[in-house]
């Protein structure tokens, strides 16, 4: 159990360095991706959802845009403002 919260912490670590590559990239997806997993973790402590799948929730908000770094940014509604701008935030 000890080594799986290791893995998990290096994989949490991996995945807020790869973020913040992304907020360098376009400004959002990092941080946007941050806010994700914050209320992830609030949502699943207010509806009482066991400690022990707490850091699933929180990488799963972590790298639920992961995929986007990979679409070119010339793909229309890639990586603009846009969707920060209608409130999907």
């Amino acid at each position: 159990m000890q080594d799986e919260a290791l893995d998990s912490d290096k994989l949490r670590d991996r995945l807020t360095q790869i973020m913040a590559a992304a907020d360098k990239r376009d400004g959002f997806t990092g941080s946007h991706s941050r806010v994700v997993a914050d209320l992830a973790l609030k949502l699943a402590t207010a509806i009482d959802v066991p400690q022990s799948d707490h850091r699933a929730l929180e990488l799963a908000g972590l790298a639920h845009d992961l995929g986007k770094m990979r679409v070119p940014e010339e793909i229309p509604g890639n990586r603009d403002d846009s969707r920060r701008r209608s409130g999907h935030w």
